[in-house]
């Protein structure tokens, strides 16, 4: 079965993106990637990312084994999933700046 989760973000390819981006981008005479304040963006991005991945896998695990509360779980796992990916994609938008808005990077896709 296909993973729900788009290839490009299962591969970690946005954050190798982000990465990438951020090594070229500079700020103050250094790369933007050497803030502190980025990095525990980035972290807790990722955190976001990594809990929704695992609360949907818990739903999914509950709904197959017939739990009497599986419906509670897909509803709880819906609406974590999806509060918690909006928020890091808009954070990705605004750590991109203008570049997340051209059709030339990954994100505006």
């Amino acid at each position: 079965m296909e993973s729900p989760v788009a290839p490009s973000v299962r591969h970690g390819q946005p954050w190798s993106s982000r990465r990438a981006t951020s090594g070229e981008r500079r700020q103050f005479g250094k790369p933007l990637a050497e803030f502190q304040a980025l990095q525990f963006k980035l972290a807790d991005m990722l955190t976001q990312l990594t809990a929704s991945r695992q609360m949907v896998l818990l739903a999914a695990d509950r709904l197959d084994r017939g739990h009497p509360q599986a419906s509670l779980y897909c509803a709880m796992a819906k609406r974590f999933a999806t509060d918690q990916c909006f928020e890091t994609c808009n954070e990705a938008l605004q750590l991109h700046g203008g570049y997340g808005y051209l059709n030339d990077y990954p994100l505006e896709r």
